[in-house]
């Protein structure tokens, strides 16, 4: 699913909220994070396929309902999410478990939409994923990376995957939507 097609979905879930720089708490915040857990919960299994014995994604995840729920603050989160992207980004460098990483960089990236939310900006002019460099790539972008094997580019990755992943992710839009499990706003 391109980028400007997600964004919409995103700006249909509510408006982005800041002060700061930092995201506020919103229902339309709260459904973007919960559509980006479960995308990751979904892409779990590969994470666990490579890394048996390593729940960092899952911690990421228990992180954004922590501060979610004012058990951690700001600080403490962007610290956390910075040294697990340095840890992904050391072993994109020595493993070959590609898939599996881009589980933990789309856990990583549920951390930043909780504390920045999602860029939403012009719509009408909304680059492509590839023309983004991946420090750009958002939480269910790289969720689909996992899922399908690689990006549409990339000519050993999956296009029944992927198209199974973004079927599924669109059917999971109305539950989020309709059903806020931490309405814990601020």
């Amino acid at each position: 699913m391109p980028l400007p097609l997600r964004k919409r979905i995103w700006v249909a879930m509510g408006p982005e909220m800041m002060a700061e720089n930092h995201a506020v708490r919103s229902e339309g915040l709260v459904r973007r994070i919960q559509l980006a857990i479960a995308c990751v919960q979904r892409v779990l299994p590969i994470w666990y396929s490579a890394f048996p014995k390593d729940n960092k994604p899952e911690l990421m995840l228990e992180m954004v309902e922590r501060y979610l729920n004012d058990q951690t603050d700001w600080d403490s989160v962007w610290e956390l999410k910075n040294n697990f992207w340095g840890r992904l980004d050391n072993l994109l460098c020595k493993e070959k478990h590609f898939d599996s990483l881009y589980v933990g960089f789309a856990s990583a990236c549920v951390v930043t939409t909780v504390l920045q939310d999602e860029v939403m900006d012009d719509l009408a002019d909304s680059p492509l994923d590839e023309e983004l460099d991946a420090y750009s790539w958002d939480s269910r972008f790289y969720a689909s990376l996992a899922y399908a094997g690689g990006a549409s580019w990339d000519k050993h990755s999956s296009i029944p995957r992927r198209r199974e992943f973004w079927t599924w992710y669109i059917s999971e839009i109305p539950e989020v939507y309709n059903n806020l499990s931490n309405p814990n706003f601020k």
